[in-house]
């Protein structure tokens, strides 16, 4: 029995999965998980949450513990320090989908908690 080995050009190549072949073409989306802040305006206080799935028009928030949510409200996520202006585009269960109409750097929410108690 004889084996042939075979060259880089004969090699076959490897085929991604169509689900990695689609998050490499949207780079721009950032799967990891944030913690964050969702504020209502004219509200002291903010819900926790958990931002899923972040990209530059958008995310997909987790919420617990939260009934309704209003049609716009300010999103802080807390590691990046950001601030979002957001509205509504989906929901399903205590998941949602949203769009950014505004963005604001060097945000945060504790920061912005204290400046309104004081």
């Amino acid at each position: 029995m004889q084996t042939t080995q075979l060259t880089s050009e004969q090699k076959p190549t490897k085929r991604l999965p169509s689900r990695m072949q689609n998050s490499r073409a949207n780079a721009q989306s950032r799967r990891a998980r944030r913690h964050g802040y969702l504020v209502v305006s004219g509200q002291n206080s903010g819900f926790p949450c958990m931002v899923k799935d972040l990209t530059d028009q958008g995310a997909v928030i987790s919420l617990t513990g939260l009934l309704g949510v209003p049609e716009t409200f300010s999103l802080f996520i807390e590691p990046d320090g950001i601030k979002y202006g957001c509205s509504v585009t989906g929901s399903r269960g205590n998941t949602i989908s949203v769009a950014f109409s505004s963005k604001e750097e060097n945000q945060r929410y504790r920061d912005q908690k204290k400046r309104i108690l004081v």
